[in-house]
């Protein structure tokens, strides 16, 4: 019994210095009837940095029931919004709505707080995927609202820069591929499931073709249903005027955190997407030191933007970075 809290304590320890590889191998070698909600999530989370992503999902609904039975309303509400989040992108919506209905029994009678937010982002997601657009803006800003007096920013857009990218993308066009870069992305499309590749063609408003590699620009107001994740851009974002550029450097229908995209990172393929959108961030620079109104209209959007809700870091002002994370 003491080894199995020993290599508890050494899986806990690794999640806390985010060393996922050490920490799922630990959390593998205890008896799983022994880890709590709270261990069991990390042990999904683990998995999941790993790319063993099936196990992660099974390792989520475990802790969820674990938090169930130990009666712990917010943390099983945080994690069966994150189940519900999962199954809706894996095309899975009947198990993500029952996730989303239990988020919403171990959320009744609660009036504040962060697993709210959570809840708000689902009720805003689906009302935009059901074209109920009012309870989509709706939810959307409860959520936006939430996340701001918890810490959690959101990315702030950037209508004139966001404008003034787009444009230096159409006048270059999308990455021009060979016929070696298109045959090895359809290799490793031929790994992946079909729901995959239409899945990437619906995240950006697009109609599904036969391309093994992105050919085209999306425009600026193609209907986006994008993947969400995290980011410390979305703090920056609030402070300064903020734009990103997305280009094809792999396999379209390539999960995240996969081994596919491992594959692809140092292909020629990868290479010449990154130099092109490295071309389009560069113009775009150029043109920002160039043309200083487009600085000031990026400016002015972003204080409208945050004007009623100014960016407030939830990092303690005498709060240290710890150094020691990386030490064997």
């Amino acid at each position: 019994m003491a080894g199995n809290e020993d290599t508890i304590v050494a899986a806990r320890d690794a999640v806390a210095r985010a060393a996922w590889a050490d920490a799922y191998a630990s959390f593998r070698d205890v008896d799983g009837s022994s880890l709590s909600g709270s261990d069991l999530e990390a042990f999904a989370d683990s998995a999941w940095w790993g790319s063993k992503l099936a196990e992660s999902l099974e390792l989520r609904q475990r802790a969820y029931a674990a938090y169930v039975a130990e009666g712990d309303d917010l943390a099983a509400a945080a994690c069966a919004a994150h189940l519900s989040i999962e199954h809706f992108v894996r095309n899975e919506p009947a198990i993500g709505m029952g996730f989303l209905k239990r988020t919403e029994r171990h959320m009744e009678g609660r009036s504040d707080c962060v697993e709210l937010g959570y809840l708000a982002l689902l009720h805003a997601a689906i009302g935009r995927f059901t074209g109920d657009a009012g309870t989509a803006i709706e939810r959307a800003e409860r959520a936006i609202a939430i996340g701001q007096r918890y810490g959690d920013a959101n990315l702030v857009g950037n209508t004139p820069l966001e404008s003034r990218m787009h444009r230096h993308l159409e006048r270059l066009g999308p990455p021009v591929f060979d016929e070696k870069d298109r045959a090895f992305a359809e290799k490793i499309q031929a790994t992946l499931t079909d729901e995959d590749i239409s899945t990437a063609f619906r995240r950006v408003g697009a109609k599904r073709d036969d391309a093994a590699l992105c050919d085209q620009v999306v425009p600026l107001d193609s209907p986006r249903n994008p993947m969400v994740g995290s980011t410390d851009v979305g703090d920056v974002s609030w402070v300064v005027p903020t734009v990103q550029a997305h280009c094809s450097t792999y396999a379209i229908g390539t999960p995240g955190h996969s081994w596919q995209l491992t594959a692809q990172g140092k292909t020629p393929a990868a290479k010449k997407g990154m130099v092109h959108v490295a071309k389009v961030m560069a113009a775009t620079a150029v043109q920002a030191i160039a043309d200083k109104t487009l600085i000031e209209r990026a400016k002015a959007d972003l204080a409208t933007r945050t004007k009623d809700q100014p960016y407030v870091s939830p990092i303690p002002a005498d709060a240290k970075p710890p150094l020691d994370m990386a030490a064997a």
